[in-house]
């Protein structure tokens, strides 16, 4: 079997897709039993340079003050560690020095999977644009989730080959002890909506709670569970205008959340942009009816057996939504879960395996 390393510029604890992403096919690949590593820079100076999480091997680089210094010596260190592996994938085209080198010199293979667009997109920066498209084009193989990414990757001018595989879930078992949050929230037998994310000016937090002010019906219950630099905002804005029916939960720990997602009724995710939605994907798995907006890939997850697609940044139509889902929960319910069900990590490693293995 071939030797892996995964590549990313983010990874535990800090918490994120490409996170998630990395850790369930680094699981699934050593399930296939490939050896597989995953090589990151220290989040600080307590990090270890090794450890093993969730049963993989992670390894961590030293870091230096200023963040493009510490990238380079990133890819500097790193690059002698990668003669023993076959294969470099790496996560984020504009991280791909090590992967790109290590092909040069070692002759090994530089694959790349393009993810978090809405870190490097077209009009950002010109540098960053020439390096996206330096390591895209010169990688062995290119992935992407969705159609849309390769739509952007198109607009800024990489001609390499970009093959399309989906990010994965892991449908959830039923939790045998759960925490009973329409209780702990005061929600009681209110239809629960909730949002899962960052509270980041890109996730919209801040348009959906001025837009759930004008929901009337007071057997709705909007829940917010995420951290990020709109909180204070946001906690400010729902004291302000002594709004009820709405709670900013914030960070909660793995079974809160799990149990959040058993309780809910309707997932809301109003991202100005998504690459793939694997926060939506997630709800879906839980069998939740989605509602989003129709930006990026989004549609691409989200049709209209699953969920309502809306306008971004239209309050009638976000109103109009949330009023109307309650009469079709039960009949979207089961094809979300269903739909959830085609995208399982177990079925998309195969695909990754097909193009490790040509």
């Amino acid at each position: 079997m071939k030797k892996i390393a995964l590549v990313t510029p983010f990874f535990f604890p800090v918490i994120g897709g490409t996170q998630t992403v990395v850790i369930n096919i680094a699981k699934q690949l050593k399930r296939k039993g490939y050896y597989v590593e995953i090589i990151t820079p220290k989040v600080d100076k307590k990090s270890k340079k090794v450890e093993i999480y969730e049963g993989i091997k992670v390894v961590r680089s030293f870091r230096i003050p200023g963040k493009i210094l510490n990238e380079i010596w990133f890819h500097i260190t790193i690059l002698p560690y990668l003669k023993k592996f076959d294969i470099i994938h790496v996560f984020h085209p504009y991280f791909g020095a090590s992967g790109y080198l290590a092909k040069k010199f070692f002759k090994k293979e530089f694959n790349i999977t393009l993810i978090g667009w809405d870190n490097y997109n077209e009009n950002e920066s010109i540098i960053l644009d020439k390096i996206v498209k330096f390591f895209s084009d010169r990688a062995d193989m290119l992935f992407a989730s969705s159609k849309d990414l390769i739509k952007r990757a198109k607009k800024q001018k990489i001609k390499k080959r970009i093959i399309i595989i989906p990010h994965g879930i892991n449908i959830p078992a039923p939790i045998k002890s759960k925490i009973n949050i329409r209780k702990k929230y005061f929600i009681g037998k209110k239809t629960l909506f909730i949002y899962v994310g960052r509270l980041a000016k890109i996730k919209n937090p801040l348009f959906m709670v001025k837009s759930w002010k004008e929901i009337k019906n007071k057997n709705l219950f909007f829940l917010i569970i995420g951290d990020g630099p709109l909180r204070k905002q946001i906690e400010f804005y729902i004291k302000k205008n002594k709004l009820k029916n709405i709670k900013l939960a914030g960070f909660v720990s793995d079974l809160e959340l799990k149990s959040i997602y058993s309780s809910a009724d309707v997932l809301i995710h109003y991202s100005k942009y998504e690459s793939f939605g694997l926060s939506i994907l997630e709800g879906m798995a839980y069998g939740l009816p989605v509602i989003a907006p129709r930006t990026g890939a989004i549609p691409e997850l989200v049709t209209t057996d699953v969920g309502k697609l809306i306008n971004l940044n239209d309050k009638k139509e976000f109103k109009e939504a949330v009023e109307k889902i309650p009469n079709q929960i039960n009949q979207l319910k089961k094809r979300a879960l269903e739909k959830a069900k085609k995208y399982q990590w177990k079925d998309i490693i195969k695909e990754y395996i097909k193009y490790y293995e040509k």
